[in-house]
């Protein structure tokens, strides 16, 4: 892992991303492959199922009722 990944690994999982925010903002669907337990695969995988799902999240358990992960 270089150290430009190293670092946006550390902050994303530091700061957290907003799920609902990332949905509407193309530019920031690249941060979600840094959190942990994604990549680039998966972190799509989980943006198109978001977008089909047109309503927001609000908290962790609803995003594991909704049948993510």
């Amino acid at each position: 892992m270089d150290i430009l990944e190293e670092v946006n690994v550390q902050t994303v999982n530091n700061v957290g991303i907003d799920l609902n925010i990332m949905l509407h903002h193309k530019h920031m669907h690249n941060q979600l492959q840094f959190l942990s337990g994604l990549g680039p695969r998966k972190a799509a995988y989980l943006i198109q199922k978001l977008k089909h799902l047109k309503e927001p999240i609000y908290s962790r358990q609803e995003f594991l009722e909704k049948g993510f992960f």
